[in-house]
């Protein structure tokens, strides 16, 4: 019975050192490696199974680095999260959690022998230092559910790093409380303190806005449309007629943001009620990710049957 070749040793063995000695059962399947293979291995001792479909080279010891490895290769969709997330993007005095944590997406099924595995649609990978973790500014509310008293020197340290801005986490505190997250309170309380950030003139927001929209993927765009309930009382920032789709933008305070929820829910709720689908963007997103929101728009217009798969 002969072994794998020389060239897919080799590639096993660069594939797994950059992953702090951990490899996964289909990482090594696509270098060739079979079932039998990896059984024979691991009785020589070449290799040791540390969890279902997970392997680790002799020559690493196990750690920080190969535990947090082996909780993402066993969970593709996932990113590290919370105060691992925190140590990954190289912030100081990070206390040790008992546990690697983990987040995947909302709808996920996930569980791991290697993490505390939490689900949230706040999620958006980065890779860290050979790591996907979570961004940064959704790392701080996690942090702010899991351990709230660590986290006003954590933001301090990212902010005078300038790894993080308070309109980002201002973001994600509007999101939280929209979606009545945990954190989401201590995250309110914490930029309260902070101060308010400031406004977006609605001639800036408009231009991130519409540069967003004007792509060939998307459907042409009405700007400052009539709001189809409101006999021209109102209007909305952008209408996607062939969609059936309203997206705004919004600069407000964070707090304003938050005051204005119920408005804009009713203003939702309107749309709803006529068949038309309602996206929102803050700021920071439509400024530093415009294809990320186009590519939210389209999922979300093939998601409604209003584009073809």
């Amino acid at each position: 019975m002969t072994d794998f070749g020389p060239s897919a040793t080799a590639g096993l063995y660069r594939l797994a050192k950059r992953q702090d000695g951990v490899f996964s059962r289909p990482q090594a399947a696509a270098l060739g490696v079979t079932d039998d293979m990896l059984r024979r291995r691991t009785a020589k001792g070449d290799w040791e199974r540390i969890g279902y479909g997970i392997y680790l080279l002799p020559s690493h010891p196990w750690g920080w680095r190969q535990h947090n490895h082996a909780a993402l290769l066993a969970n593709p969709a996932g990113a590290l999260s919370g105060l691992t997330a925190a140590r990954v993007y190289g912030l100081p005095d990070v206390p040790r959690a008992p546990h690697v944590m983990l987040v995947v997406p909302a709808d996920s099924h996930a569980s791991s022998r290697f993490a505390v595995v939490r689900r949230s649609s706040l999620l958006r990978p980065r890779l860290i230092d050979g790591f996907r973790a979570n961004a940064l500014p959704f790392v701080m509310r996690e942090i702010a559910a899991d351990a709230p008293t660590e986290l006003r020197a954590l933001f301090e340290s990212a902010v005078l790093r300038r790894q993080l801005r308070l309109d980002q986490v201002a973001d994600v505190a509007v999101a939280a409380s929209a979606g009545r997250m945990s954190g989401a309170k201590v995250l309110r309380d914490l930029l309260s303190e902070m101060g308010d950030g400031r406004v977006i003139p609605q001639s800036v927001l408009e231009r991130f806005l519409y540069a967003m929209l004007h792509d060939p993927a998307l459907p042409p765009v009405t700007g400052q449309a009539p709001a189809p309930w409101s006999a021209g009382k109102e209007f909305v920032d952008a209408l996607l007629d062939a969609w059936g789709m309203i997206v705004e933008g919004d600069g407000r305070l964070w707090h304003a943001r938050l005051a204005a929820m119920e408005n804009d829910l009713r203003r939702d709720h309107e749309a709803q009620r006529r068949g038309l689908i309602v996206v929102r963007f803050g700021y920071v997103a439509l400024r530093d990710d415009p294809a990320g929101c186009r590519r939210h728009l389209l999922e979300t217009a093939r998601s409604f049957g209003r584009l073809a798969a």
